[in-house]
């Protein structure tokens, strides 16, 4: 087996939908270094370089219409007080990385304004955000390569990368 070599000087993450909170998690509750620890691993940042969210679930606390998609992050007996602290745009500071938020209005899972929401917050806290917001286009459409009108998002994320020395 093969080592597949990985330059951790720069480091991304990425998440769709469910996948997208979870990475916006990690890019606003990151830990610093324990420069001191005896585990490498611990020695270094979990603060990831920059984000990328892909129709990203960010408010967990709304409810309505989207109260089924809280349960199923939550689970059918989480209090909802728990909802409120994991709302990822209230979670923004400085020091959160860039990020790329894709999205489509016609998304009837995850409503656009969870992305609206994030980038807000982070334009607030002075954070370079590029946020693309397609009309068509289902939940969990991946790569969109069988959508003409969403098929170049992921050119648009290369270049956005290029452009933070990726």
């Amino acid at each position: 087996m093969g080592w597949w070599p990985v330059e951790s000087s720069r480091v991304a993450v990425m998440g769709f939908g469910a996948g997208g909170h979870l990475a916006a998690m990690l890019a606003t509750d990151a830990s610093e270094p324990e420069v001191m620890h005896s585990d490498a691993v611990e020695r270094q940042s979990s603060r990831p370089d920059a984000q990328i969210l892909a129709y990203p679930v960010i408010q967990i606390s709304k409810i309505g219409g989207e109260e089924k998609v809280a349960r199923n992050l939550l689970g059918p007996d989480a209090p909802w007080g728990v909802a409120g602290s994991l709302d990822v745009d209230q979670r923004v500071t400085s020091s959160t990385p860039p990020a790329f938020l894709f999205h489509t209005a016609a998304d009837a899972v995850v409503p656009v304004g969870h992305s609206l929401a994030y980038a807000l917050a982070l334009v607030k806290n002075q954070v370079a955000v590029d946020l693309h917001c397609f009309q068509p286009g289902r939940h969990g459409l991946g790569l969109a390569s069988e959508n003409v009108d969403l098929q170049g998002w992921p050119d648009l994320l290369g270049e956005w990368l290029k452009r933070l020395g990726f």
